[in-house]
């Protein structure tokens, strides 16, 4: 019967001892609200650095973008024996599928990420929302997330685009979705 007390005065004290609702305002180091993120030259660059970062990444330039050409092509055959999770396979049979995460949905992505992120940085400096008196610097800095912007849009536009043969231009825009074939 002590024993109980003893679990029921315990169990009251850790529920009355809750911890007051402050303890979930946490200020974060690692982040920062938008309207005081890349406010200096400094964070610029930073976003910059960030982005080529992200286009060096597996899913883009890193790894699976260069399997688009080489493995259609005959620079490269497949194992036909390597079973489950064949790496290149897909690529170079033709085989790939739109819900095929590591091959189409992870590079599709990354390039769009890489896309969003420039344009946040080409609308913080065009908008003057960084402070710098090194007008040169941040015209250099605008110029390479702009060619970033082309560079990704050009790579969506020759690995997801519609080929001109197929309709002689009709729809000649940038890739809307990724155009593969569903296995059901």
């Amino acid at each position: 019967m002590k024993r109980i007390y003893i679990y029921i005065l315990t169990a009251m004290a850790l529920l009355n001892s809750s911890c007051s609702a402050d303890w979930l305002d946490l200020n974060t180091t690692s982040s920062v609200e938008t309207g005081q993120a890349i406010v200096t030259l400094d964070d610029a660059q930073i976003a910059l650095n960030g982005i080529y970062r992200l286009a060096s990444g597996h899913s883009y330039y890193g790894d699976n973008y260069w399997y688009y050409g080489d493995c259609r092509a005959t620079d490269v055959q497949a194992r036909i024996t390597k079973g489950d999770g064949k790496r290149v396979s897909p690529y170079y049979e033709y085989n790939v599928l739109a819900s095929d995460n590591l091959n189409i949905v992870l590079p599709w992505n990354t390039v769009y990420k890489v896309i969003r992120q420039t344009n946040n940085l080409i609308q913080k400096i065009e908008s003057g929302s960084i402070q710098s008196s090194d007008t040169k610097e941040l015209n250099r800095i605008k110029s390479e997330a702009l060619v970033m912007r082309g560079l990704s849009l050009f790579n969506l536009t020759r690995l997801f685009g519609m080929p001109y043969t197929n309709d002689k231009g009709l729809h000649w825009e940038y890739p809307s979705r990724p155009p593969f074939r569903s296995h059901t």
